[in-house]
């Protein structure tokens, strides 16, 4: 390949290629080389002579044809230059000349993706066709990356101390026995929540602790006034009401769901009243929603029986037939 001066070229220009005098077709070709290392093809060089399929400036990524005569092109032309690239259908298709074009070969190139360009006798490039036009600009100037910021070394803020061996003296630990304590914690909460929620171990068993003794639960907090007046309502008259309730005023969902309560219990003190829903749902039952939405129902319910104005702490427990807790609320 013979190669000039003019193609030893190691970036792409930043500046449009200075005018130059077409005089020749060997200076079309090198104003059209120079032009295609503008518009980003680097490597881009003309080939002077030679058999070359009609392809007379390459690069790596496109293939340029240069025409110096006075006739305009046709399409011919352009399917000789379609064909020269073979397979390689990635690389771009370039189409020079200094007179015009015909409109078969603009029909042609716009179909084919071909770049057509027609020169001026000073250098100068104007795009023919919406391919050239998207083609025919210089890529964008890379942006340089932005520095990364210093790193700071990370500095433990709150040491956890783990047990050292045989019992000595508690030792800072590393990031993997922090994250083993974590680990425990974690444990230690799921198993205390099991145990509340499955099988209503603790909560049932203080609320009862504190009806049998009449003392509020001191640990809840509660600011609550005694109400002597406060008793247990009859559990089949209470289950009765609380069907005919659901009847005037739930869906028929609502109704559906309802209709698996068995028997309903409370028991009562001047600061709380504790309420046990019995169901004949299994003890896995969908998600708990059936039992949420009993204790939803119930509490609805309580609230219409004149209970206004009243801070008694009530709650209201739903149970599987097996006795297992598939829902719990106070209010």
């Amino acid at each position: 390949m013979p190669v000039t001066s003019e193609n030893s070229v190691t970036a792409i220009p930043a500046a449009p290629p200075p005018r130059r005098q077409i005089q020749t077709w060997q200076d079309a070709e090198h104003n059209a080389a120079a032009w295609m290392r503008h518009w980003g093809h680097r490597d881009a060089q003309a080939k002077p002579g030679g058999a070359d399929g009609g392809i007379d400036v390459r690069s790596r990524s496109a293939l340029g044809q240069v025409k110096y005569q006075a006739a305009a092109v046709g399409r011919p032309e352009l399917q000789n230059l379609f064909g020269a690239r073979g397979h390689d259908m990635r690389k771009q298709l370039f189409f020079f000349t200094g007179s015009s074009y015909a409109a078969t070969a603009v029909e042609y190139a716009d179909r084919n993706d071909i770049a057509l360009f027609v020169y001026a006798l000073d250098g100068r490039m104007r795009p023919v066709n919406g391919t050239a036009r998207r083609v025919g600009r210089p890529p964008a100037p890379a942006r340089p990356a932005a520095a990364a910021p210093p790193r700071t070394p990370q500095v433990p803020t709150d040491p956890v101390p783990v047990n050292a061996p045989g019992g000595g003296t508690p030792t800072v630990g590393t990031a993997s026995d922090r994250s083993s304590v974590a680990r425990r914690q974690r444990w230690a909460i799921a198993a205390f929540l099991t145990v509340v929620v499955v099988g209503g171990g603790i909560v049932p068993a203080v609320q009862k602790h504190f009806l049998r003794s009449g003392r509020p639960a001191g640990g809840l907090n509660q600011d609550v006034t005694s109400r002597p007046d406060e008793r247990p309502s009859d559990p089949a008259a209470l289950l009765k009401d609380f069907k005919a309730f659901t009847a005037s005023r739930g869906t028929a969902q609502d109704q559906a769901v309802v209709e698996h309560v068995v028997a309903i219990t409370e028991s009562a003190s001047p600061a709380f009243v504790s309420t046990e829903i019995e169901t004949d749902y299994p003890a896995m039952s969908t998600e708990t929603a059936e039992g949420e939405r009993v204790s939803s129902l119930f509490t609805d319910f309580r609230k219409t029986q004149g209970g206004a104005g009243r801070t008694v702490m009530r709650t209201v427990s739903v149970y599987s037939a097996t006795h297992t807790v598939l829902f719990y609320t106070a209010y």
